[in-house]
């Protein structure tokens, strides 16, 4: 269970590290916002999953993948715009509008849309057949996420201090190739 939780929690470890790389020293609230965001959509994504799989439905996750491409990409595009306009402008250093509840719950969800397949294949595959097991798997999923988000914020604050000219530059592509992964290997 422990390698599924960290597998799926590679994704919003990558997005935690942009999130923590914009070049300004991070609270501990913004971190701990981050984490929480993050490991609660973790732990959510395979409840939904679950859920439906229990009442026989069928989850296609089309548009879900799509939705996660078009959501760090179109942030991966935004950030790496900012870095070409502040190059152009010196004087133009405005912080990325990163930290706003909005568009951290559309990074979170993004960045979960795997583990809603987990959950419905958690059933079979670990014996997650009653809401107890399954409270337990998800809290583990969802405390590895946190534990992983956390940590990649002050990892990104800190390549964000050495390179802080190119952090927004680095992390737009990161997010845009992390949507191209998504996209692709659905």
């Amino acid at each position: 269970m422990l390698g599924i939780a960290i597998g799926l929690s590679c994704d919003a470890f990558a997005v935690s590290v942009v999130l923590g790389s914009g070049g300004k020293r991070v609270k501990i609230a913004e971190a701990l916002r981050i984490a929480w965001w993050f490991g609660i959509m973790q732990a959510i994504m395979p409840m939904i999953g679950w859920g439906v799989c229990m009442m026989g439905g069928n989850l296609s996750g089309r548009l879900s993948h799509i939705f996660a491409f078009a959501v760090l990409s179109g942030m991966g595009i935004k950030m790496i715009i900012e870095f070409c306009r502040q190059k152009t402008d010196p004087q133009s250093d405005t912080p990325v509008k990163i930290y706003t509840l909005w568009g951290i719950l559309m990074l979170a969800v993004s960045v979960s849309l795997d583990a809603l397949a987990v959950g419905i294949l958690l059933p079979s595959a670990f014996g997650c057949e009653n809401f107890l097991s399954m409270t337990f798997a998800v809290g583990i999923i969802g405390g590895v996420a946190f534990g992983l988000s956390f940590a990649g914020v002050y990892v990104g604050e800190f390549f964000g201090k050495i390179c802080s000219h190119y952090a927004r530059l680095f992390g737009g592509i990161l997010l845009l190739l992390t949507g191209l992964k998504i996209l692709i290997r659905h």
